[in-house]
């Protein structure tokens, strides 16, 4: 059964970045150091040719729609290119 909005608790929005392929990647989970693991351990399909990985950027996000919402964002042109000028990558 999936749970409810109230039941999914803090969600994460993480961005992690491979200094090597000058490349990003957005995301949303519950756990950042774990997810960073997995990445970085080549357990996601789309990010393992582009290890390793580092944490760039983390927000909290009281539910999932929320956190989906800032996701979209970071993955616009206007939230890539304040990642650009934040964190100069």
């Amino acid at each position: 059964m999936r749970k409810t909005t109230e039941e999914e608790g803090q969600q994460v929005v993480y961005v992690i970045y491979s200094e090597s392929h000058q490349r990003q990647h957005i995301g949303i989970t519950e756990d950042a150091d774990e997810i960073l693991d997995m990445h970085n351990a080549g357990r996601v399909i789309s990010t393992a040719p582009f290890k390793p990985w580092r944490l760039l950027h983390t927000e909290e996000a009281p539910t999932r729609p929320a956190a989906k919402k800032r996701e979209n964002f970071l993955k616009s042109s206007a939230g890539r290119a304040w990642i650009l000028r934040t964190y100069r990558v």
